[in-house]
């Protein structure tokens, strides 16, 4: 892969991935790389970004690519970038999302905006939510548009608008993220803790997590919602029988949980359970509630190259990737970290690290997200 050569500032913290009509990929960050297979570039202000640090990036239904970044939106259609700065300076692009029905919609640090004639235009979601943040939109099955605010979750469609507080069953108003399943449920998670569940009228807490701070939830083909915590272990959590079973590390146990914090959850195609922690990347028999670890060896050419397990996907040949790394806003360099791709036959994994000498290498070692494209 022909990378451009950028220093780390440059390339710093690639956290939204998508793919256009054309094939071509474009990654989100400080600055925004578009390419394909055999050559990338970096875009940037020059270009007619509104600004270098990029939030969000998707592909409408008309084929258009929309990068929302601190200081406005840009819409990049027939070769050219059109920015919408003037008319949503405010919204900084903090989420992005098109429903069904074609809408572009705007969430940020101050409210709402949708996409109209005129360019975007400001929403009153509900009283005193203009000038609200918006952390996450969701959209549900039956073609709601969900809200995460720092005053509530709004729900808004053809039935009108709704603002779920306090009062409708949530831990706290300050909603950190949405997120509406295939099987109709929608959830959410709160900036103080606790995970919660819409139940036809109203929210419902789940209160064993109440104060707990949820760092990831992956549904799997069953029907079981797997939990992962910042220093609170693993969750499985039975929706039908409202069980829970706990994983917690224990010193003790060389089968029990690698570590505390759980960045991301992922199930492989024979229903096992991967975990991504911060002490190494852990395989999960559902069956018998043990866990194989898999850990950095310095004298181990075939193992993990880092630690800290920030991101996995399973692609569609059944492949596990992991993404390692810091958090992007340490200032450490690409250092530490890398992706790492497991071979399951042998148990080992390949892994790609940048190198300033090869620009063909991985543009950098904090990996965040994984995405595997239609080609």
């Amino acid at each position: 892969v022909d990378l451009p050569r950028l220093s780390w500032s440059e390339a710093w913290g690639l956290r939204s991935f998508a793919v256009d009509d054309a094939g071509r990929l474009w990654c989100g960050g400080i600055g925004l790389v578009r390419g394909r297979s055999d050559s990338f570039e970096l875009l940037g202000p020059d270009d007619g970004l509104p600004d270098l640090r990029v939030q969000d990036v998707f592909v409408d239904g008309e084929a258009s690519v929309w990068v929302g970044t601190f200081r406005g939106l840009a819409r990049f259609s027939r070769g050219r970038f059109s920015s919408y700065v003037s008319d949503a300076p405010a919204y900084f692009g903090q989420t992005l999302l098109e429903t069904a029905d074609g809408t572009v919609w705007a969430g940020g640090r101050r409210g709402l905006a949708r996409l109209g004639a005129h360019g975007f235009e400001p929403v009153l979601l509900a009283p005193d939510i203009r000038d609200r943040a918006v952390w996450s939109l969701a959209e549900d099955v039956e073609g709601h548009l969900w809200a995460a605010t720092t005053r509530g979750l709004v729900r808004t469609g053809e039935t009108g608008t709704r603002l779920f507080t306090t009062a409708d069953g949530l831990p706290a108003n300050d909603v950190n993220l949405v997120y509406a399943d295939t099987a109709g449920d929608v959830w959410a998670a709160f900036r103080e803790g606790g995970l919660g569940c819409f139940d036809a009228t109203r929210f419902e807490p789940i209160e064993a997590l109440d104060g707990r701070q949820v760092r990831e939830v992956h549904r799997d083909r069953s029907g079981i919602l797997w939990i992962g915590f910042n220093g609170q272990g693993l969750d499985r959590f039975d929706p039908v029988t409202n069980t829970f079973t706990h994983f917690r590390h224990d010193e003790k146990n060389p089968e029990s949980l690698a570590s505390d914090v759980v960045y991301a959850i992922q199930e492989d195609y024979l229903g096992n359970i991967w975990v991504g922690t911060d002490d190494g990347l852990d395989l999960l028999d559902p069956d018998e509630g043990r866990f194989r670890h898999f850990r950095h060896d310095d004298e181990d050419p075939g193992s993990l190259s880092y630690n800290i397990v920030r991101s996995l996907y399973v692609d569609r040949s059944g492949t596990l990737w992991a993404g390692t790394g810091l958090e992007f806003y340490s200032m450490d360099g690409p250092t530490a970290g890398g992706l790492n791709r497991f071979d399951r036959a042998s148990e080992t994994f390949a892994k790609y690290l940048h190198d300033p000498q090869d620009p063909n290498s991985l543009i950098g070692n904090k990996i965040r997200a994984i995405l595997e494209d239609s080609h």
